[in-house]
């Protein structure tokens, strides 16, 4: 699959209100959830791959971020050091640790699904966003594709 799709994808989930621990398009999503069906349905990510627990107010009494050791356990992501492109997939800090992801859709906006708003597109040159960037990260499924065209 190619970035755009995985942002065509993202993009369709716009409007689907936020709901923990879940992903259903147009019922509810949180933002873990969200990024992972949307990389399944866009075929980066196998079907049957679940996520382990974690609670959604983690970030605000963690010390280490469960998102970035899943991430980095996985062979399925590589982290870039460079701005994030489109059909990456971003970390945020909030609280104390990274603790919040979103789907890069263009050079410069992702989808996310946060509590009061749901799945939105947002700008990540609003310093809301650009001030609690920490990591982007390719799926390797992506990489191997680029490498491949």
């Amino acid at each position: 699959m190619t970035p755009e799709t995985v942002a065509r994808i993202g993009r369709s989930w716009i409007g689907t209100p936020f709901y923990p621990h879940m992903a259903k398009k147009g019922i509810g999503a949180d933002c873990v959830h969200l990024a992972l069906e949307i990389y399944k349905e866009a075929g980066v990510l196998p079907k049957d791959l679940e996520l382990p627990e974690y609670s959604l107010d983690g970030g605000a009494h963690l010390v280490d971020s469960l998102v970035v050791q899943w991430l980095a356990r996985s062979d399925l992501f590589e982290i870039v050091s460079r701005h994030p492109e489109q059909g990456e997939l971003i970390t945020l800090k909030v609280g104390k640790v990274v603790h919040h992801v979103g789907i890069m859709v263009s050079s410069s906006t992702f989808v996310q699904s946060i509590r009061n708003a749901g799945v939105v597109e947002r700008d990540l040159r609003d310093p809301t966003w650009s001030n609690r960037l920490r990591g982007c990260w390719k799926p390797t499924k992506l990489c191997l594709e680029a490498q491949t065209i």
